[in-house]
């Protein structure tokens, strides 16, 4: 999908994504992912094009969830428009996912927009409620609200680490290790309750938060 008004990667920072981009499918292909009881099921379900929701810090191997258990549909993800946003941007398309780009601050219209017309496609789309910049945990409600716009499922994701890595960025990003162990926590809702996005914010949430663990 192009996006006008977005920044974008040229010449030496290009090819330096490139080459992260191959590494982490490396790294990706390394790690021993399980279901917590009764997830996959939950997980695997792509009979409808759906809205996947996870927390920020769990991003590292959102690809690769992607890649084993929901290939049959094309991923999209919401990047900022911003200089940073173009690097994750331009990394989320060396792992096999697009993006649309946009915030509340820049492009916020347009980006509900074409969020709605990625799911009318046909395609999941996967949001961090608390990205770009937080703060951590702190969930907004355009993932719902692009939910309740097109009546689609909503899968909310969490990663459980054996071992990782714990940056110092605002959201504590995790980086398991390579050959380490990965429990997949899903909650799926076929439909979103009636109210409005920010209504249900509380709820789901709540739902989130149950299948995160430190």
């Amino acid at each position: 999908m192009e996006t006008k008004n977005t920044n974008h990667l040229h010449g030496i920072n290009k090819l330096i994504v490139i080459v992260l981009g191959c590494i982490v499918k490396v790294w990706g292909r390394t790690l021993r992912m399980s279901f917590a009881p009764d997830h996959r099921k939950m997980a695997s379900n792509s009979e409808k094009p759906t809205v996947c929701i996870l927390w920020h810090n769990r991003l590292f191997v959102a690809a690769e969830f992607q890649r084993r258990f929901r290939r049959k549909r094309k991923t999209y993800g919401l990047v900022s428009a911003s200089k940073d946003g173009a690097w994750l941007a331009d990394f989320l398309e060396q792992l096999g996912q697009s993006s649309v780009r946009g915030s509340q601050n820049h492009r916020g219209k347009e980006a509900l927009r074409e969020m709605v017309n990625v799911i009318k496609d046909g395609n999941d789309l996967a949001i961090t409620p608390d990205g770009s910049k937080g703060p951590c945990y702190t969930f907004k409600p355009g993932a719902l609200l692009v939910a309740k716009i097109t009546k689609s499922p909503v899968l909310l994701v969490s990663f459980e680490y054996s071992n990782a890595w714990q940056l110092k960025s605002w959201d504590k990003f995790y980086i398991p290790y390579p050959f380490s162990k990965i429990t997949i926590h899903c909650d799926r809702l076929e439909q979103l309750p009636d109210g409005s996005a920010k209504d249900l914010v509380p709820e789901i949430k709540e739902r989130l938060d149950d299948i995160t663990t430190e």
